[in-house]
């Protein structure tokens, strides 16, 4: 199975760059202040009461508020996704990993990413953003229509343009997902990395579908264990059971412990998952490269492959040259 050591190389790319497991709290803390200053936004919106004039325009001002702040959301994902692509990227493409990694692989790939690819970015955000939009709209429209009886078939095409819509959304993420990580590693517009991505992918999908299941598995096992492992001993914890002398003075007094072990539960998974997503960033980006190495390489000294010892030993690929790479 190729899986193995793509996790392997995966695990390796994480722990050569540190920094990429705590980057994930700069969008969101992006996001949570574009929460903050929207809902701040709309309050004022909202407070401002009725107008003594006659208005003939609809009004725009919530929807605009909420059209813009969909966008930062996505603006500011898509960032995070990008930088993260840009480092793995460049670890996968140096050549001999142990000696010419970049010294601060993170902060170049930021660095190029909002010197070079913002566009790149917004333009991606905003088609998110007008789906989800979309979506909002005929939740909307569903809620008024469920008010008025007699009106099944309407409720029952809301239902299916919802489900499109939802299905939609998600492709688009996948799309823009391979597109961001393309653009990473070429520099190309967003349409042509899209495109590039979306082929490479459809030229190599059983491995598509073998790799994406078998790491998403893994990546989702590794969660529920995390948030098990720190729900059972939360739960102990405040139940007083841990055999340790003077627990008692120290665990707050509740009525049950079963209220705060739950919220802790969602807390846990909630930052498992924002931490895990630098694994999953890893495993997209280092599996594309992985293709692309394949496809363009033969191992001749002109065209190396960049790939472990051990992915060249699986496909039955190497090097015509001495190989340096790990």
């Amino acid at each position: 199975m190729i899986d193995s050591p793509l996790c392997l190389a995966l695990f390796e790319a994480v722990t050569s760059i540190l920094t990429t497991l705590l980057y994930p709290l700069v969008p969101w803390l992006m996001q949570l202040t574009a929460i903050v200053f929207y809902a701040t936004l709309t309050l004022y919106v909202a407070s401002m009461g009725t107008s003594e004039y006659r208005v003939t325009a609809l009004p725009d001002e919530l929807s605009t508020t909420c059209s813009a702040c969909c966008g930062c959301l996505f603006f500011a994902s898509a960032m995070g996704e990008m930088i993260l692509a840009g480092a793995f990227a460049a670890w996968y493409w140096t050549f001999d990993k142990s000696k010419n990694l970049p010294t601060t692989p993170l902060l170049d790939s930021a660095g190029r990413t909002l010197r070079y690819h913002i566009g790149t970015l917004a333009f991606g955000s905003l088609i998110i953003a007008i789906v989800r939009l979309i979506r909002l709209i005929l939740d909307y429209i569903q809620k008024k229509a469920q008010k008025y009886p007699g009106s099944e078939v309407v409720k029952a095409i809301l239902c299916c343009c919802k489900c499109c819509m939802w299905c939609l959304e998600k492709f688009l993420k996948f799309i823009n997902r391979n597109a961001y990580i393309m653009c990473a590693i070429y520099g190309k517009n967003f349409c042509t990395s899209a495109k590039d991505g979306f082929n490479l992918l459809m030229r190599n999908i059983l491995r598509v579908l073998a790799v994406n299941s078998v790491c998403d598995f893994l990546l989702f096992l590794g969660k529920v264990l995390i948030t098990l492992g720190v729900t059972v001993g939360s739960f102990y914890f405040l139940d007083s059971r841990i055999p340790i002398e003077g627990l008692e003075t120290v665990v707050p007094s509740t009525n049950s412990p079963w209220p705060p072990t739950f919220t802790i539960a969602i807390g846990c998974y909630f930052i498992t998952s924002l931490f895990f997503s630098v694994y999953e960033m890893a495993v997209d980006t280092i599996f594309l490269c992985f293709l692309e190495d394949i496809e363009r390489n033969d191992g001749s000294a002109d065209k190396p492959y960049f790939m472990s010892k051990d992915l060249m030993k699986l496909i039955g690929k190497k090097n015509k040259v001495p190989s340096k790479t790990s």
